[in-house]
C-alpha cells in the first residue's frame, strides 16, 4: 500500500507541474517537451507597451528564426534578374500549436531561363534549417477609396485628400519632434518634395516630412479651419478612437489569431480580411533606391485613391490599434471603386511598427 505521505506528495507534483495546465506535450517516439511560454508586446502607444501576449517559447523562437532566413535569402539573391520578391506566409505545419512560417520567393520563369546557364540560374533550397522555402509567379503590385469623400474639418483618418491633384486618404494623427501631422503615402504628392495638399477645394497644407522609398509622408496642417483629430472616420460617420500601433511581435500574434484586419480609404470606404504575408517588398513610382521590404499584405479590397489610407485592428469592438498605411493593392479584380477604378482583393502597405522604430513617429 503506498502511503498517504507520498500520495500527498504527487498530489502537490501534479498541481504544481505542466501536467495540470496542459503545459506538456508527446512528440516523437514518446519523448516529453514542455512548452514553455514566453511573453511578447502586441500593442504599443507613445508612453510604451500597452499589452502584452503569452505565447510557446518554440514558436517565437521558430519565428525570428524564419525572420533571420528571409533576410538572409533576400540579400543573398534580390538582386537576380529572375527575383521580383519574397515574403513569409503561413505554413500548415505548427509548433506548439501555433503555425509555422515558410519563405516565398516570386520569380520571373523568363529570366529564370534565359539565366539557366549563368551564375544567375535559380540556386534556390527547399528549406533552410527548417524553415520551408517555396516559389510563386511574380504579382503585379499596383498603386492604390468616395464613401469617405467630401470635407471634414476635424481631419479624421481615412478620408480623401487630394496632393498635386492625385487623389488618396489620411492614414491618422501622428507625432514626430513633439510637432502633430497627418500622415498619408508619398506617392500621393506625385513624387514632389514641396506638394500641397487639398481637401473638398480646400488647401490643407503641404509635406513636411517623409521617405520616397518607405512611401509614407506627414502633411503640415496649415490651414486653420482645420484640426487634426485621434480617430478614424468610417463610411457610416462613426469616428473611432486610435489608441496606438501593433507591434512586430503584435502582426504575426494577430496572423496567428486569425484576426480581422480593418482598412479605410476614400475608393472602397471600409473593407476586411486578414493579414497574408508579412515582410513583402514595393517599391512605388516614387522609390530612389528599390522601395522596402517590410510590407503587410491583407485579404482585403483595395483601388487606386486608397493610398495612405490606414489599416487596423479593433479592440472591444471599438479602440482602433493601427497597423500599416495603404500603398497598393494587387490580386483579382472584384468590381468598381465609387469613382469607377477597379478594385483588386488584395492589398499591402509599410507597417506603422516600422516607421515608429526608425523614425521616432507616434500614433496617435
Amino acid at each position: 500500500m503506498v502511503s498517504e505521505d507520498k500520495l500527498s506528495g504527487r498530489r502537490e507534483f501534479l498541481k504544481h507541474s505542466a501536467f495540470a495546465g496542459g503545459g506538456f506535450s508527446l512528440f516523437g517516439h514518446g519523448t516529453l517537451s514542455i512548452d514553455r511560454k514566453t511573453k511578447i508586446d502586441v500593442l504599443r502607444t507613445k508612453d510604451g507597451v500597452a499589452k502584452r501576449k503569452k505565447v510557446p517559447a518554440r514558436w517565437y523562437r521558430h519565428l525570428q528564426q524564419a525572420r533571420s532566413k528571409h533576410r538572409k535569402l533576400r540579400t543573398a539573391h534580390s538582386d537576380k534578374p529572375w527575383f521580383t520578391n519574397s515574403y513569409l506566409t503561413q505554413d500548415e505545419n505548427q509548433t506548439a500549436g501555433f503555425h509555422r512560417r515558410k519563405i516565398v520567393v516570386e520569380h520571373d520563369l523568363d529570366q529564370l531561363a534565359a539565366n539557366s546557364q549563368s551564375d544567375d540560374s535559380h540556386p534556390l533550397p527547399s528549406e533552410l534549417n527548417g524553415i520551408a522555402v517555396e516559389t510563386a509567379d511574380p504579382k503585379e503590385r499596383t498603386e492604390t477609396g468616395c464613401r469617405n469623400v467630401g470635407e471634414y474639418k476635424n481631419l479624421p483618418g481615412g478620408v480623401s485628400i487630394k496632393g498635386d491633384n492625385i487623389p488618396g486618404s489620411t492614414c491618422c494623427r501622428a507625432e514626430m519632434g513633439g510637432q502633430a501631422y497627418e500622415l498619408t503615402a508619398y506617392h500621393v504628392t506625385g513624387c514632389n518634395p514641396n506638394a500641397s495638399f487639398e481637401q473638398g477645394g480646400n488647401n490643407l497644407g503641404s509635406l513636411a516630412e517623409g521617405d520616397q522609398d518607405e512611401d509614407w509622408g506627414l502633411i503640415n496642417v496649415t490651414n486653420s479651419n482645420y484640426s487634426l483629430t485621434e480617430k478614424v472616420k468610417e463610411p457610416d460617420g462613426e469616428r473611432k478612437p486610435i489608441q496606438g500601433w501593433v507591434t512586430r511581435n503584435g502582426v504575426d500574434t494577430y496572423k496567428e489569431e486569425d484576426r480581422y484586419i480593418y482598412q479605410l480609404g476614400r475608393e472602397t470606404g471600409q473593407s476586411m480580411g486578414k493579414i497574408q504575408n508579412i515582410d513583402a517588398s514595393f517599391a512605388s513610382s516614387c522609390a530612389h533606391n528599390g522601395g522596402h521590404n517590410k510590407a503587410i499584405e491583407l485579404g482585403n479590397d483595395g483601388a487606386p485613391g486608397d493610398s495612405g489610407g490606414p489599416f487596423y485592428i479593433l479592440e472591444d469592438s471599438v479602440d482602433v490599434w493601427m497597423m500599416g498605411i495603404t500603398q497598393y493593392n494587387y490580386g483579382y479584380v472584384t468590381g468598381f471603386g465609387c469613382s469607377g477604378a477597379e478594385k483588386q482583393d488584395k492589398t499591402g502597405g509599410i507597417p506603422i511598427w516600422y516607421i515608429a522604430n526608425n523614425h521616432g513617429i507616434s500614433v496617435p
